[in-house]
């Protein structure tokens, strides 16, 4: 599958800020797949980036902006997400990531039993992992409802401003679902990604279909 990586190129609104990717193309963005995984794995359709992962696999597909500057701001990512195997060890990504004390995460999938269980899942419902990876470690658990669009974002702001420490919240459909206040702040500037991934801790068994999802645009307003 063909795709197109060089310097960041998108839409910028000069009077507001706002640096926003539709997906005509790849521009801007570079592979930053794991595991087996990468450029075969997402294309370009219809102005929306396909991202998938294939069956009996640990594929970590993802790509990421090709520059490290983002830092407070609001970041949305809208996503359509698919019915997803049941069981399925998979989880559809919207992150911001800095390093491996520094990640910022929305992580979509079936999930494992146990949790659909604590939650009350029904039919349409997906499990949805809002988590600050370190810095400090914090992660939460919601419900999602699959077969639709929704728009992730992070609203991340200065806790006062004498600090400069970030807080982030998480909302789904301009809807707050969560929020945290972190050990760090101006200085720290991250990467936006977009990933499928097969990962354990979304499910109970290796994935036995192809899963995917279809990311329309990524939008920054600093």
């Amino acid at each position: 599958m063909h795709i197109s990586c060089s310097k960041d190129k998108a839409t910028n609104n000069n009077d507001t800020g706002v640096i926003r990717w539709d997906f005509t193309t790849l521009d801007g963005w570079v592979d930053g797949s794991q595991n087996n995984a990468g450029p075969d794995n997402y294309e370009i359709i219809d102005g929306n980036l396909r991202i998938q992962t294939i069956p009996q696999s640990r594929d970590r597909a993802k790509v990421r902006t090709v520059e490290k500057k983002y830092g407070a701001g609001r970041y949305t990512w809208r996503i359509y997400i698919p019915a997803m195997g049941i069981g399925d060890q998979c989880s559809i990504g919207a992150f911001l990531y800095s390093d491996d004390q520094h990640e910022l995460d929305f992580e979509a999938g079936y999930g494992k039993l146990a949790d659909r269980t604590a939650l009350n899942a029904q039919e349409d419902d997906l499990i949805l992992f809002t988590t600050s990876q370190d810095s400090p470690y914090y992660s939460s658990k919601h419900l999602l409802k699959k077969e639709e669009w929704h728009d992730f974002t992070l609203e991340i702001s200065y806790i006062s401003a004498e600090e400069k420490l970030y807080q982030v919240q998480w909302l789904v459909d301009d809807e707050v679902i969560d929020q945290q206040n972190l050990l760090y702040g101006i200085g720290t500037d991250f990467y936006i990604f977009c990933s499928v991934e097969n990962l354990e801790f979304l499910g109970d068994h290796i994935p036995y279909q192809v899963n995917y999802a279809l990311f329309d645009f990524v939008e920054y307003e600093p």
